[in-house]
């Protein structure tokens, strides 16, 4: 009985490992309700709500603007997390650093766009840039397919 509940104990213990986690506690395939309420314990605040998309803010987090959640079948799929940058020099630097404690270094800079990439696990990345059009860094939480192609041979570089 020891050795079964020792094996559930790991399996449960690999699948909560899988689930990739970031920014905020967001983690892929989240329903919705668990998404939205991950966020409101941080004390974010619903300011949008569809069928497929919901948008937060917190005013207590320094120059975030927004963060904004899409669904695909009731799971979560990707998010984006929108920070005014106007004047802000040292922004990229300190969001860098809360990327890179979660997910490591960057692993792919793309001089086209100007974004770096992770790729993390399932077949998802996370991307940093600078929007300069609207004075906004973006994080982004999708599929890697959405910003690096199907294969190696997508990359131009």
């Amino acid at each position: 009985m020891k050795h079964v509940l020792l094996t559930l104990a790991l399996i449960a213990l690999c699948a909560v490992a899988s689930a990739q986690t970031g920014l905020f506690g967001l983690s892929f395939d989240q329903s919705m309700d668990a998404a939205i309420s991950t966020l409101q314990a941080k004390g974010f605040k619903v300011t949008l709500k569809e069928t497929s998309v919901v948008e937060l803010t917190n005013s207590s987090i320094k120059d975030l603007k927004r963060v904004r959640l899409f669904f695909y079948e009731k799971k979560l799929s990707s998010w984006y997390v929108y920070y005014d940058a106007a004047k802000k020099p040292e922004l990229k630097a300190r969001i860098t650093k809360e990327i890179e404690a979660l997910h490591g270094k960057g692993q792919i800079w793309d001089d086209y766009s100007s974004e770096w990439g992770w790729k993390l696990a399932n077949d998802n990345a996370v991307c940093l840039r600078e929007d300069s059009e609207d004075k906004e860094l973006l994080v982004t939480y999708s599929y890697w397919e959405e910003f690096f192609g199907t294969d190696e041979e997508d990359w131009w570089w």
